[in-house]
Parts: structure tokens; sequence; C-alpha cells
């Protein structure tokens, strides 16, 4: 009994690395792998608490490989959502 256990947690643990290494492909392969880069006017970023979106994106670019210059697309997700590209 505790070799077909031991031959049935193998299984499912070679299953299980098998589909994250398939999952973590697919990933890479949909969204073109590298993440855009960000750059900024300067080092230093000085804005009063009461600053807005655009204050706060000022001197801000983004760029992709794929996509080329994606800054436009800041802040395109919704109110105050400038996490995602």
């Amino acid at each position: 009994m505790k070799k077909l256990t031991a031959i049935i947690l193998s299984v499912l643990m070679v299953l299980s690395v098998g589909g994250l290494v398939v999952y973590v492909f697919h990933q890479k392969t949909v969204n073109g792998g590298e993440a855009p880069v960000i750059a900024f006017a300067s080092d230093v970023l000085e804005v009063p608490t009461t600053a807005t979106e655009e204050d706060l994106l000022q001197g801000v670019t983004a760029t992709d490989a794929e996509d080329g210059d994606v800054t436009l697309r800041f802040g395109q997700y919704g109110e105050g959502d400038i996490r995602c590209l």
C-alpha cells in the first residue's frame, strides 16, 4: 500500500510541475515575455499631497519591445488604476 501511495504522489508531483511549466511558457508567449520599461524624467519626484494622477505621471514614459511607446496607455484602465499597462 505504501508503494502505491508513493507512486501516486510521484505521478501527481510530475503532473503538477509539468502543468506549471506549460502555464509559465504560455504566459511568456501570450504577454510577449518582457514587461514595458518605465522611465522617469528625474530621479526625485516632488509633488503635493493633493497631486492628481496627471501630475504624478508628468515626465513618465513607458516603452515596450513589441509595441514601442506605450506611454499613452497609462490610466486607460480606469480612474486611479495606473498599475496596468
